[in-house]
């Protein structure tokens, strides 16, 4: 019996609901109120990031950590997660919000809860099966390790990067689906999905570009697809590869653009 398409909405909206109330309660579980390690820089530049008038301030020098050098945190790391968690902290701040820990830590919950959704559609797609798709989801919400790594205690590059992957194979099954009679229409959609998940991958996850080489590596040699979409999805990696490379100041400042040519060329004795 196949549920309809209201009723999975519903169903959908109230398992969100139960994954950030699942986080909300694992949150207060805790009464340390401060972030630690690395999810205590991460927040600190977003901070900075809410506190700043002007653009780009995490590229420019700070002593605020390895003292007493410095150093400029853009040119260093990916810093999309801490320009989009300043962001946030700057217009929650402006409508008059509370405590800034509190918003980036209702931040995080409210992001990741999003994979209900995205999990739901890969799931179900994938196997065709609407029970699989919700099963999936459900799992996301209350699997305690997802529970734990999400709750809000830690602002973690990789707990928003599994967000953007779902949504990057999302795209990815969207041009996998497509075939030759299909809309041009859904074949751009795909492929721009697809590149700008991408350039948002490398601007905010170490492990974006690993990720990309080995998502273009399975669907040009190993994935069953036909030219037309192994073209594509190839193309639209090396977009986000290209714009990553040239526009975000840490992959600039490593010279990844010509790392990977340079390393056939020279080698070390």
């Amino acid at each position: 019996m196949k549920i309809p398409d209201y009723a999975i909405k519903i169903i959908l909206a109230l398992v969100f609901l139960c994954a950030a109330g699942a986080r909300f309660a694992s949150t207060s579980a805790s009464r340390y109120v401060y972030f630690a390690g690395e999810s205590a820089m991460n927040y600190r530049d977003a901070l900075t990031v809410s506190q700043s008038p002007g653009a780009n301030v995490l590229d420019r020098h700070t002593d605020k950590s390895n003292w007493p050098t410095g150093y400029r945190p853009a040119r260093v790391r990916p810093v999309g997660v801490e320009q989009f968690a300043g962001a946030v902290l700057k217009t929650a701040t402006w409508l008059g919000g509370g405590d800034t820990r509190t918003i980036a830590r209702r931040l995080v919950v409210f992001f990741f809860s999003l994979c209900v959704f995205t999990v739901y559609a890969l799931t179900r797609n994938l196997w065709g099966s609407q029970a699989a798709g919700l099963m999936a989801a459900a799992l996301v919400a209350v699997f305690p390790p997802l529970v734990e790594a999400s709750n809000g205690r830690e602002i973690g590059h990789n707990t928003f990067a599994l967000v953007l992957v779902t949504f990057h194979l999302l795209f990815l099954q969207r041009i996998a689906r497509a075939s030759g009679d299909t809309a041009p229409a859904r074949w751009i959609a795909g492929a721009v999905g697809t590149a700008l998940t991408g350039f948002a991958l490398m601007a905010s996850w170490e492990l974006a570009t690993h990720y990309l080489a080995a998502c273009s590596t399975i669907a040009a040699l190993f994935y069953p697809l036909t030219a037309p979409q192994r073209r594509v999805i190839v193309a639209a990696h090396l977009a986000a590869f290209i714009a990553g490379a040239v526009v975000l100041p840490h992959s600039v400042e490593s010279r990844m653009a010509f790392s990977w040519p340079a390393s056939l060329l020279f080698k070390e004795p």
